[in-house]
């Protein structure tokens, strides 16, 4: 009997040519959650027709869909390549002895954008294909807390929706997260015991391009600056962590996120530290949430801020 319930979802993507052409979804990866919905809003007459306390048929129309939402994630060790490349922008890779490491950077988002493709199941059994053309990643955030799987995080806006596109037979090229056990953290090259840590990006895309005539949103461009940063909550076992914050420097911050000496997510940052001072919040042990901010040490290679490295035995061609 089929499964009708969220137990038989999928998710799937792939790299589109152009921006809102979709194309058939070919990569998967397991689903946690996800909240991608289609807003249609609803434009009313303001006009007064004598008498009539409703408005009538004529008085309404459907405006732009607006497409947006989340899709949530665990870290997969293999095929994640693809949305590092649209979260970031840049990649570069490179293959020895079978293991391919590829490097996202900071870089043009510009005609970069995915179709993506959620399988959402009917009590009866039959998984409805919602399909979403010209998506983009406007931000992203990694959740690392021990005990626990590697989170990865989408926040996401597209073009088009439909649910004419047949469903794609899902096919998955590893069902293995990255664990929350296998993580460093180095912050000026010294190894820190964080309770949790977070890494997030935002991409400053102007999601609400809409011109007259036109029945979808245009290409979200970058509007704003990047935001790269995050937050380690970290123990209180020396005043180390609060000078960094209370002397106002920049330092690098490395996380390593391994599964193997082949298998691994590396993220290397230059940033500086926005707080705070230490609070006694009751009789636990006290300690310091200390949010950071990525800064790019030269004015010509945004990569200095911040650059990911994924190791894998997936090929350039894969991304």
């Amino acid at each position: 009997m089929a499964l009708g319930s969220g137990l038989a979802a999928q998710f799937g993507f792939v790299s589109e040519t152009t921006y809102g052409t979709p194309v058939t979804v070919t990569k998967f990866l397991p689903l946690v959650s996800e909240s991608i919905v289609e807003a249609i809003p609803r434009i009313e007459s303001a006009g007064i027709v004598a008498g009539k306390r409703v408005i009538h048929s004529d008085q309404w129309q459907a405006g732009i869909p607006v497409i947006s939402g989340d899709v949530g994630l665990e870290l997969m060790q293999q095929g994640a390549g693809t949305l590092f490349r649209h979260m970031f922008g840049s990649v570069t890779s490179s293959t020895t002895g079978g293991v391919s490491t590829h490097t996202f950077t900071p870089g043009d988002l510009s005609g970069q954008s995915l179709t993506m493709q959620v399988g959402r199941p009917q009590v009866n059994g039959v998984v409805t294909p919602f399909t979403y053309a010209g998506v983009k990643v406007a931000s992203w955030e990694l959740g690392i807390v021990p005990n626990e799987n590697v989170t990865l995080g989408l926040s996401v806006v597209g073009k088009t929706s439909t649910t004419a596109t047949a469903l794609a037979s899902a096919t998955y090229v590893s069902a293995s997260p990255y664990r929350s056990t296998n993580t460093s953290l180095a912050i000026s090259g010294s190894a820190v015991c964080v309770r949790s840590l977070t890494i997030n990006g935002n991409n400053g895309l102007d999601t609400e391009r809409m011109c007259v005539g036109q029945a979808s949103i245009d290409e979200p461009l970058e509007a704003l600056h990047r935001v790269y940063g995050g937050t380690a909550t970290i123990e209180f076992s020396s005043t180390a962590q609060y000078q960094r914050f209370a002397q106002g420097g920049e330092y690098p911050i490395v996380a390593s996120i391994a599964a193997s000496f082949t298998t691994l997510v590396g993220i290397t940052m230059n940033a500086r530290f926005d707080g705070t001072t230490p609070v006694v919040a009751g009789p636990g042990l006290v300690v310091i949430e200390a949010p950071f901010k990525c800064v790019a040490t030269s004015l010509t290679n945004d990569a200095t801020a911040i650059t990911a490295t994924m190791q894998n035995s997936q090929t350039a061609g894969q991304i």
